[in-house]
């Protein structure tokens, strides 16, 4: 059991401000066990009527969700305007984290395969207990040795209505403009035709590309023309010596065009000389499938050969041989964070995503 008490809990640094800038979320030492914790801190006065409303939502969200892959809380409490919800430490924070500080360039094959399969688990126990997530992205992908957990629950709708399942929605989650990237086509067009559960699988294929690529696609383009591309078929696709130009080729294209296409021209060679297997493209490709009934199922994304073909390995092992080290947890604190027992006095400086 965890205290509601501040004074229990040791805030060491701060590792993200989320959920439009009103959250904070810390490293924090339980002092009664000297179990480490993450301490996520919103300030409800600066929250608006919506915000409020979906902050309140996704945790009732993960109070009713029960999943080793997805975030679990410990407790959840108010002191004065301001309200604590204290969860496992994960100790490589998201996805987008990790990519920042150690894959700048995307993780390697190996490490996305596991971090798919752990999301997949997620999803599939989403999907059958009646829940869409409609965000997943790579800030929403938790990390520590041994597994991912999804989190980001703010987007999510339930499909049990009254009892019953409902096959179609129609209505885009609110404050969804930080989303729309990871969209799928059907839930952006807005018609009658609505969108169900696969336009998860759609926006995992996205996350997969910013995953490998270590860049998010469609963030250079404006809405419309990304709706535009979306609505034509037009897929992104994860960047190695298979979907780059060679250096031959770079070497006759100016360099105007070729990092209008795909970023800095330092970066296209690097991706130029990857190589991603046949199976991880084609798991790629078939999660970006236009119509929504031409994508799998999360159970037969599970049996899928990109999968298969990491079975004998774990995420432990795999990042143990990328040489990526778990800190001492215990020497790590921010002696410029102005801790005191009032939590309202600390400062907020950081600058990760944990969104």
């Amino acid at each position: 059991m965890f205290s509601e008490n501040p004074n229990d809990y040791e805030l060491r640094v701060e590792l993200a401000n989320c959920c439009s800038d009103i959250a904070t979320v810390y490293l924090s030492q339980y002092l009664p066990t000297e179990e480490h914790v993450a301490v996520k801190k919103y300030r409800l006065d600066m929250a608006s009527k919506t915000l409020h409303n979906q902050i309140e939502h996704e945790i009732r969200t993960m109070r009713q969700l029960h999943h080793p892959n997805i975030l679990s809380f410990h407790c959840v409490y108010v002191n004065n305007m301001e309200m604590y919800l204290i969860s496992p430490f994960m100790c490589y924070c998201s996805c987008s984290d990790t990519m920042k500080n150690i894959f700048d360039r995307g993780f390697p094959e190996s490490v996305v395969a596991h971090i798919v399969k752990d999301v997949l688990f997620a999803l599939e126990y989403l999907h059958r207990t009646g829940y869409i997530h409609r965000a997943i992205r790579a800030s929403h992908i938790l990390l520590n040795q041994n597994k991912a957990v999804l989190t980001g629950f703010r987007e999510s709708t339930n499909v049990l209505k009254h009892g019953e399942r409902v096959s179609t929605l129609f209505e885009l989650a609110p404050n969804s403009q930080k989303s729309l990237i990871w969209l799928a086509p059907e839930v952006l067009a807005q018609n009658l035709k609505g969108y169900n559960e696969k336009s998860d699988i759609y926006s995992l294929g996205i996350a997969i590309c910013e995953l490998a690529n270590g860049i998010t696609p469609f963030s250079d383009m404006l809405s419309t023309y990304m709706l535009t591309e979306k609505i034509r078929g037009n897929k992104p696709t994860i960047l190695d010596n298979s979907t780059c130009p060679s250096e031959e080729i770079l070497a006759n294209t100016s360099e105007e065009n070729g990092e209008e296409a795909f970023g800095s021209r330092e970066r296209l060679l690097f991706y130029s000389k990857k190589e991603f297997s046949d199976p991880f493209h084609k798991f790629s490709e078939v999660c970006l499938e236009r119509h929504p009934e031409n994508r799998p199922t999360v159970l037969q994304l599970l049996n899928h050969q990109f999968l298969k073909q990491w079975k004998h390995t774990s995420l432990f092992r795999e990042l143990q041989s990328l040489g990526v080290q778990v800190s001492d947890y215990s020497k790590i604190k921010d002696d410029t964070l102005a801790i005191s027992n009032n939590y309202n006095e600390m400062s907020i400086n950081g600058s990760f995503e944990w969104d």
